[in-house]
């Protein structure tokens, strides 16, 4: 399936256990809910828990996700306050089978027209 079929994108929450690692058990049924429903999917948006998750933890999240091999396109949050991190993040994601980013400007910053310019150039490049 490509990204222009799908008509909705889910954002997805990351499940937590109350320990407060991911529960993949609870990820997976709602991703495969997300898929029988034929929606797309996205992990760590921009507001959300994704934030606050360390790398390790979003690698996990998104090879999870990629493991399942889900019938719709999943996309995936690229946004922080760091572009050198927020590079190596996208440098991982293109390993994985990933149909879209979802890129904001830096979380929290106001950058202006020239900064946000600055900001999306390295994306644009690739």
């Amino acid at each position: 399936m490509t990204v222009t079929q799908t008509p909705l994108w889910t954002a997805l929450i990351t499940p937590m256990q109350a320990d407060g690692c991911v529960d993949f058990a609870a990820l997976t049924r709602l991703l495969y809910e997300q898929a029988t429903a034929g929606n797309g999917i996205t992990l760590l948006g921009s507001t959300g828990e994704g934030a606050n998750l360390s790398l390790a933890e979003r690698q996990a999240i998104i090879e999870h996700a990629c493991r399942l091999q889900l019938n719709v396109p999943l996309m995936v949050g690229v946004g922080g306050l760091d572009l050198a991190s927020q590079l190596d993040w996208l440098a991982f994601c293109e390993t994985q089978p990933v149909s879209a980013y979802l890129l904001v400007t830096p979380i929290y910053a106001k950058p202006g027209a020239q900064g946000q310019q600055r900001w999306f150039k390295p994306y644009s490049m690739r």
